[in-house]
């Protein structure tokens, strides 16, 4: 295994604070995948809401009640990794 230079170090390090890891980018890259799964999963839930025929929400099975349940959950969670990044 060979050491890490200096150059290398500080690449590292630069790439950190100003390229795609840095807090803000991460912040981005989250607010765009939660709001790439709202709609999703919003076309999903208004379809099943609104329509009684066959999809309606009383003729779910309970997984698919669930997997609606854990999203809102998976949505709390995304909101919250989104207000705990720190700016630089």
């Amino acid at each position: 295994m060979s050491q890490l230079t200096e150059k290398e170090f500080l690449d590292i390090k630069e790439e950190l604070k100003e390229g795609r890891l840095s807090p803000d980018s991460v912040r981005l890259y989250l607010g765009i995948f939660m709001f790439v799964s709202l709609i999703c999963v919003g076309i999903a839930f208004t379809v099943v809401s609104v329509s009684d025929s066959v999809i309606g929400w009383t003729n779910l099975s309970v997984f698919w009640k669930s997997v609606f349940w854990l999203q809102g959950i998976l949505f709390i969670l995304q909101l919250i990794l989104i207000f705990s990044q720190r700016k630089k």
